[in-house]
């Protein structure tokens, strides 16, 4: 679901102007993620966009398994379903995750 909210400061002498805001409920997770492709050093993931989704975009971040600390981390548009890293460690296990 998606809200209009507006705002307006009230003051002594004057109140302010009023300011509009958009929110949107949370929206589902991309569906269906996997990895496309992998090898020593890359990993390709991909995913498919919940149809029913007001998303505008999507975050993918990765991590090594023995830290939180993040690696990459990806702003992409929802017309785009699949993501490459590179230059990835040989033998080191690796979290992917996704939002949107």
């Amino acid at each position: 679901r998606e809200y209009h909210v507006t705002l307006v400061a009230l003051g002594l002498y004057k109140d302010s102007l009023p300011v509009t805001v958009t929110c949107g409920t949370m929206t589902p997770p991309p569906d269906d993620c996997g990895v496309q492709s992998i090898t020593s050093t890359s990993v390709t993931v991909s995913w498919t966009q919940v149809s029913s989704s007001i998303a505008i975009g999507y975050r993918v971040w990765i991590r090594t398994w023995e830290s939180a600390d993040i690696l990459s981390s990806l702003h992409l548009p929802t017309s785009k379903t699949d993501v490459t890293f590179a230059d990835l460690t040989p033998a080191t296990k690796y979290i992917v995750a996704a939002a949107s």
